[in-house]
C-alpha cells in the first residue's frame, strides 16, 4: 500500500511537474508566433500572417486577439463567410472585456457590409453604441446605412449625432443628406416633397452651392425658364469656380427668354466676386463684341492681361478681337507669343 502512495504521489508531482514545464513554454511560443503575425501584418503580407495567426490559435484557442485579426484579415481577403464565422464564434465566449466585445462587433459590422447585408451590419453597428453609446466610428457606419436605406430622418439624426461628438458643425453634410433625399423624391415623382427638401438644403447651408444648381435643373424641366436661370445665376455667384459649367446653359435660356443682354450684368457681378475667373472674362467680352462694344470688349481683356500677362486665355481672346484690325505679321506676333505660353505651362 505505501508502495503504491508513494508510486500515485511520484507520478502525480510527474505529472505536476510536466504540466507547468510545458505550459510556461506554450505561451512565449504563442506570443512570439502572434508578434511575428503582426510584423507580417504591417508589412502587407497578409498571407504569412494568416499562416502564422492560424499556428498562434491552435497553440492557444483562448488567444482572442489572434482570432480577431485572423478573421479580419481572411474579410480582406475575400473569404468574408470564413470571417464571419471566426467572428461570431467569438461573440459566445464569457467574461471577455468590453473593448474586446465592441472589437469582435465592429469586424462583424465589416463581415455584413462586405457581404452587402445591411440590416445585420445595421445591427451590430447599434450593438456597440449599446456597449459605449459615444462611439463615433459606429455612429458614421449607422448614418452610411441610414442613407443607403432611404431612412433621411434617422440619417440626419445620426449626422447630428456624430458632428457633436466631434465637437464641430458642418451645414455642408446635413444639407447634403437633404440634397440626396431630394434626388430620391424626385426619382418617385414626389415633386413638391422634393423642392421642400432642396429649400431646407439652401436654408441650411446659403453658400453649398449644389441645392440651388438643382433647383435651377428641375425648374428648366419643368419650363419655368425664369425660375430656372434665377436658380443657375445664384449657384454661379455663391460658387465661382464651379459656377463656369452654367455659363451656357444661363446665356442659352436668357435669349429664349429675349433677355440676352442681361448676361453682360451677370457677368460683372461674377468677376466683382472674383476677378480670377477667366471663363466669366472672356464670355463678358463676347457679350460686348455681340453688343457693338468691341472697344470695351478690348479694354477688359488688356485689364486682364494687366494682371496676368501670361493667361492664355486672355491672350488668346486678345488675338481674336484683333483679327478685323491688325495685320498679318501682328497676328504673327501674337500667335507665337500665345505658343510661347502654351510651352512654358506643358513644361512645367
Amino acid at each position: 500500500m505505501n508502495t503504491l502512495i508513494i508510486s500515485l504521489l511520484v507520478i502525480g508531482l510527474l505529472g505536476s511537474a510536466v504540466y507547468f514545464w510545458i505550459r510556461p513554454r506554450r505561451k512565449p511560443q504563442s506570443q512570439a508566433l502572434y508578434t511575428d503575425a503582426l510584423s507580417a501584418i504591417i508589412r502587407g503580407q497578409a498571407d504569412q500572417a494568416i499562416d502564422l495567426l492560424r499556428s498562434v490559435v491552435r497553440n492557444d484557442s483562448s488567444h482572442v486577439e489572434a482570432y480577431m485579426h485572423l478573421g479580419d484579415l481572411l474579410r480582406e481577403q475575400n473569404q468574408v463567410n470564413k470571417a464571419l464565422k471566426i467572428h461570431q464564434s467569438l461573440t459566445v465566449r464569457p467574461d471577455l472585456p468590453g473593448e474586446f466585445l465592441l472589437e469582435i462587433h465592429k469586424s462583424l459590422v465589416l463581415d455584413y457590409e462586405r457581404l452587402m447585408d445591411y440590416p445585420r451590419a445595421n445591427r451590430e453597428a447599434e450593438h456597440i453604441l449599446k456597449i459605449n453609446r459615444k462611439n463615433l466610428w459606429a455612429n458614421e457606419k449607422l448614418l452610411k446605412f441610414a442613407q443607403l436605406n432611404n431612412d433621411w430622418e434617422q440619417a440626419m439624426q445620426f449626422a447630428k449625432t456624430g458632428q457633436r461628438l466631434k465637437k464641430q458643425v458642418d451645414v455642408t453634410e446635413l444639407a447634403t443628406i437633404k440634397l440626396l433625399e431630394s434626388r430620391y423624391l424626385l426619382e418617385r415623382d414626389q415633386q413638391r416633397e422634393a423642392i421642400a427638401c432642396l429649400n431646407k438644403a439652401i436654408k441650411i447651408a446659403p453658400d453649398f452651392g449644389m441645392p440651388l444648381f438643382e433647383m435651377g435643373e428641375f425648374y428648366y424641366r419643368q419650363g419655368d425658364l425664369n425660375n430656372a436661370v434665377s436658380y443657375w445665376e445664384r449657384f454661379a455667384l455663391c460658387r465661382p469656380r464651379q459656377g463656369v459649367k452654367v455659363y451656357p446653359k444661363i446665356e442659352t435660356t436668357l435669349f429664349e427668354l429675349g433677355r440676352f443682354s442681361e448676361a453682360e450684368h451677370f457677368y460683372r457681378r461674377v468677376l466683382e466676386k472674383d476677378s480670377s475667373i477667366l471663363d466669366a472674362m472672356v464670355r463678358l467680352a463676347n457679350v460686348l463684341v455681340d453688343k457693338g462694344e468691341s472697344r470695351a470688349a478690348i479694354n477688359l481683356v488688356e485689364e486682364t492681361l494687366n494682371k496676368s500677362a501670361g493667361s492664355i486665355p486672355a491672350n488668346l481672346m486678345k488675338l481674336k478681337l484683333s483679327l478685323n484690325s491688325q495685320n498679318p505679321h501682328e497676328l504673327a506676333r501674337k500667335i507665337d507669343k500665345i505658343l510661347d505660353l502654351l510651352s512654358s505651362d506643358s513644361n512645367q
